[in-house]
């Protein structure tokens, strides 16, 4: 299911990403998938990081939809 961010989550969770939380966090904060993240991300201007590689520890923050 898509959720339609208002302006001023979109501006938190730009703010948040580049504080330093991860993708996988915010999908998880904001309870969507990682490249819903990614495209609100890159709708807003911001540049995305280097992708982490994939460790146990960030497979089982993945959520099962």
């Amino acid at each position: 299911m898509r959720r339609k961010l208002n302006p001023a989550e979109q501006a938190e969770l730009v703010t948040r990403y580049q504080a330093g939380a991860s993708m996988l966090e915010l999908a998880n904060n904001i309870e969507c998938q990682r490249n819903n993240v990614v495209r609100h991300l890159q709708k807003a201007g911001s540049e995305a990081r280097p992708q982490k590689k994939m460790t146990p520890e960030l497979v089982a923050l993945t959520p099962a939809f």
